[in-house]
């Protein structure tokens, strides 16, 4: 029976790290990047990391990441700027020629919980406690914004609760779109 425990367990966990990347890799949305996006031509203008607890703030650690992230994996100009100055369009990314899109952070959390209840029988009786273990996990993943028209693209579908990983994954996404 233990034995049979084990290998539902596994199998369990197997499944959860095969699902996300299978759906992951379907990307269920068509392109990534919008059509007339030229990473040789436009800066990409790259939204800072907003705090989860406090999404009107920035994250400054998270953005410090983001920055490294591209730097790493983006050989292209780009800008990571405050959401408000790519909605608002101040004078100094007012030529969309240049400053036509935007990267977007989207982020997730997600809190899962479990109660176990244990219960002990000797010779002074039943006693009972339970445990509620939580865990909270956020989901990073990008999409594009054309500050033009106000267009949303699809997500890249390889979010993750790493910058790193998921910005690698983004960045290899536009090279290979754009056949960089």
């Amino acid at each position: 029976m233990r034995i049979s425990l084990q290998k539902m367990t596994i199998c369990a966990l197997v499944m959860l790290v095969t699902i996300p990347a299978v759906t992951a890799q379907t990307r269920s949305g068509g392109q990534f990047t919008p059509t007339n996006f030229d990473p040789k031509k436009h800066i990409l203008l790259v939204a800072e990391m907003p705090s989860v607890k406090k999404p009107g703030e920035k994250h400054e650690g998270a953005t410090k990441k983001l920055d490294k992230s591209l730097q790493e994996h983006y050989p292209y100009k780009y800008e990571i700027v405050p959401m408000e100055e790519i909605i608002e369009n101040p004078a100094k990314y007012a030529d969309t020629n240049v400053y036509k899109y935007a990267l977007i952070c989207s982020l997730n959390s997600y809190e899962g919980s479990t109660k176990t209840t244990i219960t002990t029988r000797d010779i002074s009786g039943t006693r009972s406690h339970s445990v509620s273990p939580s865990a909270n996990v956020t989901s990073i993943d990008f999409y594009f914004y054309d500050r033009v028209t106000g267009e949303h693209f699809p997500e890249s579908g390889w979010h993750s609760s790493f910058i790193g990983m998921t910005m690698k994954k983004v960045t290899g996404i536009i090279k290979k779109e754009k056949g960089l």
